[in-house]
């Protein structure tokens, strides 16, 4: 059999495995088969492993019906390990209610199996996330993007150091991008805090108000330091 016909043969299998899932088994035993804990920028996911052999790597799969998986990310593996090996992947696209989560563990020869299934039932919906905030010192003004993705109320708080809210306001957020403007013309110079709500999702941000000659000061010498370089 010639070179490039074996070669041929041997990519054929291999994608004849990828296509047929469990064809080929790899070597990995799991120390903590995959968990997921929820957290407000998304879902931290953590699996450990006590005996990998030539493990490449594991494929971060998801699915919102149980049925449909798709490839979120890749985490790289050990290669060959005999102790405890742990692995971590932050999925902060996890949006729906009821996610499922899976590893494709892939060996260096291409080689693969599958882990169980983990099931997450979140506790707060992804309604929305902080796309872009004006600098954490501001003068007249502090502004926010947000990305909804969803249509709904958002509520916006502002908070001074001790916890108390001075100032509140509602607004209808589009599907998209939205922003949130709150005027500080009325405060004095001090460290604020902009509660954001919507539906049960809560998103906090810490700024300070400084005057406009302290805002002057802090540009020049950023743009000193810009020279420098």
């Amino acid at each position: 059999m010639s070179k490039l016909l074996l070669q041929n043969v041997v990519y054929a299998i291999l994608f004849i495995a990828f296509l047929i899932p469990g064809t080929l088994k790899a070597d990995c035993k799991f120390e903590k088969i995959i968990q997921g804990e929820e957290l407000p920028i998304g879902i931290m996911l953590e699996w450990s492993t006590c005996i990998e052999e030539s493990n490449s790597m594991f494929i971060v799969e998801k699915s919102e019906d149980g049925i449909d998986f798709k490839n979120i990310g890749a985490v790289k593996g050990a290669g060959t390990a005999a102790s405890v090996t742990e692995y971590s992947f932050l999925d902060v696209n996890a949006k729906a209610e009821r996610l499922y989560y899976r590893l494709r563990q892939i060996d260096f020869d291409g080689s693969f199996s599958f882990s169980q299934v983990y099931t997450i039932h979140k506790k707060t919906a992804n309604n929305f996330t902080v796309a872009h905030m004006s600098a954490i010192t501001a003068v007249d003004k502090f502004e926010v993007s947000i990305n909804a993705f969803k249509e709904g109320k958002l509520a916006y708080e502002l908070l001074d150091l001790s916890g108390k809210v001075i100032h509140s306001a509602t607004m209808n957020a589009k599907k998209g991008s939205n922003k949130v403007s709150v005027d500080l013309t009325a405060y004095q110079e001090n460290i604020y805090r902009l509660k954001l709500k919507m539906s049960e999702e809560v998103q906090q941000l810490t700024f300070k108000k400084i005057t406009s000659e302290e805002f002057e000061k802090l540009n020049f010498a950023i743009s000193k330091d810009c020279e420098k370089k």
